[in-house]
């Protein structure tokens, strides 16, 4: 089986899980996958019209993603518009189905942040749409300004660690912890996570 075609079987899976009613979160629990994966897996699947964008929000809140996109050329100046409890992640579907998401060059500092946000962010701070949302704008500023940086993961993981590059807002010892499947899952069914955690 080549890559297009692990891909398209990835892609199915996701769809059927959705189809059964599991929410994105549990979607990527269940799948081991990173939360990034199944947002970029549903916005395929909404590109294909293998699903709807009501079967992900309702409609006033893509009414309201509609209303705050008019006229915005950027996720950043939509998301200033909107609730925080509105994610970026809820935008780029609306925006998705508007054939208005711009998709970005992955270089290898793109490549290192994706995995790096799917990894530890998407983990640590999944019941924080807002936190996630302003490191995203950082991570992106960072993207532009290091876009000809060959980095690999490992060396960019060490720079976050021991805040070379300060993006991560948790204190030392939470920011270079590594969050397991089982403890996301804990943290998932506790709704908590790294920011709502009494030590």
């Amino acid at each position: 089986m080549n890559q297009k075609d692990e891909y398209k079987e990835s892609l199915n899976q996701t769809l059927n899980l959705f189809k059964q009613g599991n929410s994105m979160p549990e979607i990527a629990y269940k799948r081991k996958l990173a939360f990034s994966t199944i947002e970029n897996h549903l916005r395929k699947l909404l590109e294909e019209k293998k699903i709807e964008l009501t079967e992900l929000l309702n409609k006033d809140k893509i009414k309201a993603i509609e209303e705050a996109a008019d006229n915005c050329d950027s996720l950043k100046e939509i998301k200033e518009k909107l609730p925080d409890k509105i994610s970026y992640g809820e935008i780029k579907y609306v925006l998705t189905v508007l054939g208005r998401l711009k998709q970005k060059k992955n270089t290898a500092i793109g490549k290192a942040i994706n995995v790096y946000m799917g990894n530890y962010c998407s983990r640590k701070c999944f019941n924080h749409h807002d936190i996630i949302g302003e490191c995203s704008q950082k991570f992106d500023a960072l993207r532009k300004s290091m876009s000809t940086v060959d980095i690999s993961f490992k060396e960019f993981n060490d720079m976050m660690k021991n805040a070379e590059i300060k993006i991560c807002k948790l204190d030392y010892d939470d920011r270079i912890r590594y969050v397991s499947w089982k403890r996301l899952e804990y943290l998932m069914d506790k709704n908590t996570d790294f920011w709502d955690l009494d030590g």
